[in-house]
């Protein structure tokens, strides 16, 4: 078992929950190199520490993003531009406090339809049990909430957007678009912080 701090170093593309025998409910983690590790601690911890390290409050981000999508149970997560996680259903649960809901990267998440299955980086098939069409509409909701971040409009290109943007209603998109850009800023200061202290 790997240590979780250390294995969300390691740019993690997945969050699987899993049964594993002798060894119980586990979290499967892949990452970017599609090397795989298994957590002791259950999804919601470790999704709580992901969005700790991307300095985002994992509560007010699904309040968002529910708002935007119109209030589902069931919700992409956002951490940053890259880190769009799709909600795929990868098991039945054994009981109530068991999660059913695994968590993949938008940019490497591909169907395979035929199989009913899912594809990470077009690599490792993962099983679900949902129809492909579902997860169909939740890629489509990753999809809107990471257009609404990649076409931002606190990014001016001209002096004349600035002016036209003035009146333009502000949306609950475009709040919590603004607040992931300063958490980001505030990343980037402690980055620079801690490069400092370390010379």
């Amino acid at each position: 078992m790997k240590d979780l701090k250390k294995v969300l170093k390691k740019e993690p593309i997945a969050f699987i929950p899993e049964y594993v025998k002798d060894k119980g409910n586990l979290t499967k983690v892949i990452t970017k190199d599609l090397e795989v590790y298994y957590l002791r601690n259950r999804l919601n911890t470790v999704l709580k520490e992901m969005a700790k390290k991307h300095l985002v409050d994992i509560n007010v981000v699904k309040k968002y993003i529910g708002d935007i999508l119109g209030g589902s149970r069931v919700l992409p997560l956002f951490f940053d531009a890259e880190n769009i996680f799709v909600p795929i259903k990868v098991r039945k649960p054994l009981n109530s406090n068991d999660s059913c809901y695994g968590y993949i990267n938008l940019d490497y998440l591909k169907l395979d339809e035929e199989k009913n299955l899912i594809l990470i980086d077009n690599k490792l098939e993962i099983n679900v049990v949902q129809r492909i069409e579902t997860i169909k509409g939740y890629i489509k909701r990753a999809e809107i909430i990471k257009e609404g971040y990649i076409n931002t409009p606190f990014i001016a290109l001209n002096e004349r957007n600035t002016y036209e943007l003035i009146n333009r209603p502000v949306t609950k998109l475009d709040m919590a678009i603004l607040r992931h850009e300063l958490l980001n800023i505030k990343k980037l200061l402690l980055k620079l912080k801690n490069k400092k202290d370390k010379k």
